[in-house]
């Protein structure tokens, strides 16, 4: 039994094909989604059909991540202040392209799931932790060590903090699945993570899969997503380019600036990091 497990693909459906290319080139058995599809980057129908595309010959399994959780409650609920701009415009960009399936595709899927095989170790599957989509499990942290002690297997596989590792503690495994379309730990092809069931254990690698960076960001420049994302869509492209998180970085700063002005976060804030930046 061989598994291929994708995370954070964040609406890059450049990494995303080239994954799905590798997978089917090297005979997997399945696919695991770990949630965080869309936002971020342009086309996140794209990204939607590749998924359910994949759904058609492999064997999947969906998680929901945080960013679709977005979309079900800005669904639900408008009037949440999306608007046109460094703070919310790229999550609003990508509601505008999605559908009413597209939400109801999100809302089916689980928070975690816990995959029973039949002749292999079963495994425990989420996007943060089994019981918040938003929870940072770390190497050596308490909470991850709490996490796998009242875990009901000996395999945990999740994603959300872009950053891979592989973590025993007290004989389970903790394995952050890397990020398919957003890395920033310092290196720029996509990433996921295969799983393989030998000598009654399952063998972890983190494969990494180059893709045309390039032409990813010749579609933010044709999209007009900079136009509705501003200085975050900017950030996201040096993150593309460089593996370094400037999206966080960026908004690190802008809160630093507004902070210490005393002034609310303002697209002026946003400004003033970007340009600190170099972006």
């Amino acid at each position: 039994m061989k598994l291929a497990l994708l995370a954070d693909i964040h609406g890059n459906y450049m990494a995303l094909e080239a994954c799905l290319n590798y997978i089917e080139q090297n005979n997997f058995d399945g696919i695991i989604f770990l949630g965080d599809y869309i936002t971020d980057c342009p086309y996140p129908q794209k990204t939607i059909s590749l998924l359910k595309n994949a759904m058609k010959v492999h064997q999947c399994w969906f998680i929901r991540g945080n960013r679709e959780e977005y979309m079900i409650n800005h669904h639900k609920n408008s009037n949440d202040n999306w608007c046109y701009s460094s703070q919310t415009g790229s999550l609003l960009y990508t509601y505008e392209n999605l559908s009413n399936d597209d939400i109801t595709f999100f809302e089916n899927m689980p928070i975690f799931n816990t995959i029973n095989f039949k002749s292999c170790k079963h495994i425990v599957i989420c996007h943060g932790s089994p019981t918040s989509i938003r929870e940072m499990l770390l190497e050596g942290e308490e909470n991850s060590n709490n996490c796998l002690e009242t875990l009901e297997a000996d395999y945990l596989f999740c994603g959300h903090t872009h950053d891979p590792f592989k973590y025993k503690y007290k004989g389970k495994i903790l394995t952050n699945c890397g990020s398919v379309g957003l890395p920033t730990n310092n290196q720029i092809n996509s990433q996921f993570t295969a799983i393989e069931f030998m000598s009654n254990k399952w063998k972890i690698d983190l494969i990494l899969v180059p893709y045309n960076i390039d032409s990813l960001v010749n579609d933010f420049e044709e999209s007009g997503i900079y136009d509705k994302g501003f200085w975050w869509s900017k950030s996201i492209v040096k993150t593309l380019q460089t593996g370094v998180n400037y999206s966080m970085l960026c908004i690190q700063k802008a809160n630093e600036l507004a902070g210490q002005r005393n002034e609310r976060l303002s697209e002026k804030h946003w400004e003033m990091a970007a340009k600190e930046l170099y972006l």
